[in-house]
């Protein structure tokens, strides 16, 4: 029998608040959106009774948020938020508000504006200043990740990343850098040099106008891709990609003739 460990005391898996949420997956495999959303009321309704110093009240309150913020057919975003809220604050109460779980919770609840900010017409009828909001999250779960996990987790990595693109959907481009710098040096630190995430940050420079940054960047990224061992499809593709980039940048401020040669070393690298 499957168990699991709810601070002092264990959860039998069997009860019924786990068969409700069972029958929950089962009705989501079938997009049954109306049993997906009756069965999760259930398993919230018994969690309820075990009380709040049982997780599986979280678990359900999170699962049901989760729901009412994904749902195609019965998305409510109101209601999600007071779910996510809900979680929050029994986390608080029963891990203290420096504990990991809080700061997860808390990131769950800025995806929900991030994710509400996506979606034409729902933001503004049911929030006031969501941006703010979420900010406000992300930045608590930042203090509780660089305090609870250190400065170079994958976690805090994490929370990085979504402060600087919230910083660049708000067109604030010295906050995003700085973030996403943050973000770039702990993965790297973690799985070595990735592609991908310099491209964006080399973009990031562009749209701050930190010409010499972008420029030192896109040099040192296309030097490594060059030197790869691997000429796979995806090397070269990548190379091609992030000298079009570069040819862009140098075309804006007007560097003709390097743009021209940058272009020919992208039309070889593209016929390795």
């Amino acid at each position: 029998m499957k168990k699991v460990v709810v601070h002092e005391r264990k959860v039998n898996m069997s009860d019924e608040w786990y068969d409700f949420l069972e029958a929950a997956d089962e009705a989501q495999r079938s997009s049954w959106s109306v049993r997906v959303e009756e069965n999760l009321l259930k398993a919230l309704k018994w969690a309820e009774k075990l009380g709040p110093q049982n997780n599986a009240l979280t678990i359900c309150l999170l699962r049901l948020a989760h729901f009412y913020q994904y749902d195609d057919r019965l998305a409510d975003y109101s209601k999600s938020e007071q779910l996510y809220k809900r979680a929050l604050e029994i986390k608080e109460r029963n891990l203290g508000s420096d504990h990991p779980e809080v700061a997860n919770a808390l990131v769950s609840l800025g995806d929900l504006y991030l994710f509400m900010s996506n979606h034409s017409g729902g933001l503004s009828r049911f929030f006031s200043n969501p941006a703010g909001k979420r900010e406000q999250v992300y930045m608590r779960a930042l203090a509780i990740r660089e305090k609870s996990l250190g400065p170079d987790s994958s976690e805090l990595a994490e929370v990085c990343e979504k402060l600087a693109q919230f910083y660049k959907s708000q067109k604030q481009y010295d906050q995003a850098v700085s973030f996403y710098e943050r973000h770039l040096d702990i993965n790297e630190k973690r799985y070595g040099t990735h592609y991908f995430k310099r491209r964006e940050l080399a973009k990031l420079y562009v749209s701050a106008s930190n010409w010499r940054k972008a420029e030192r960047l896109y040099q040192q990224t296309i030097e490594w891709l060059e030197n790869k061992q691997s000429r796979e499809y995806d090397d070269r593709q990548d190379l091609v990609w992030i000298f079009d980039d570069y040819i862009e940048m140098l075309q804006r401020l007007n560097r003709s003739d390097d743009a021209e040669a940058m272009e020919a070393r992208r039309i070889r690298a593209s016929r390795k």
